[in-house]
């Protein structure tokens, strides 16, 4: 019995749709109305990878700023943009600190005054003191050109890492990576600097938006 209910059913429904059809007068409808969602995952920033190069120039020695033989090193280093997306850095700071950015302090044996970041000149600036690395000349260097800034405001713009890059001389960006250096040298203080004899001195190199 329950077929032939639904037979019976489904014929009605036919048959009143084919009258509806058949008038050509006028339409029957109803109005409705219906919401859907949807959504869609954005992405997040990843770090830069900064690396360090192999550093260039003789043991340091204490000199003056000024000392026209004094020994002055240069390293090299490269910020890499890992995600595959364009992303970008305003300001490179570069300090001597350990790598977990605690100050760098080394005393002797000897018990001689200890060697830190003040008997240290980077990229000619004031013993002790970081060195900032701007493309808008707004830091204590403006060593970041402003040809490849993207805005006014400076930004260095990196390509998604799958872009690659070409090696280039510093100050210089190339595909996902820049290219830049800092100068570092042994500040003579007038004092014992004896601790400074034959260390690793640890260089903090920071981009930061």
């Amino acid at each position: 019995m329950r077929l032939f209910r639904n037979k019976k059913m489904w014929a009605a429904v036919a048959v009143a749709g084919l009258m509806m059809a058949g008038a050509g007068t006028a339409w029957a409808y109803f109005t409705s109305s219906g919401t859907g969602t949807g959504s869609a995952t954005v992405g997040s920033s990843t770090s830069f990878t900064v690396t360090a190069g192999t550093l260039s120039g003789d043991a340091l020695l204490p000199a003056s700023l000024s000392d026209t033989n004094r020994v002055v090193d240069t390293l090299p280093f490269t910020v890499v943009n890992d995600l595959e997306g364009v992303q970008s850095f305003k300001t490179i700071t570069i300090s001597v600190a350990e790598a977990d950015g605690t100050a760098y302090s080394y005393t002797d044996g000897a018990g001689d005054p200890a060697c830190t970041a003040a008997d240290f000149s980077l990229n000619g600036n004031t013993a002790g003191s970081a060195d900032v690395q701007t493309g808008a000349g707004a830091g204590v260097d403006n060593l970041l050109p402003t040809a490849m800034s993207s805005n006014s405001d400076g930004v260095v713009t990196l390509l998604p890492n799958s872009d690659g890059s070409t090696p280039a001389s510093a100050p210089a960006v190339s595909g996902d990576t820049y290219y830049g250096q800092v100068t570092i040298q042994l500040v003579e203080n007038g004092a014992n600097q004896d601790s400074c004899e034959g260390q690793s001195i640890p260089l903090l190199i920071k981009a930061t938006s």
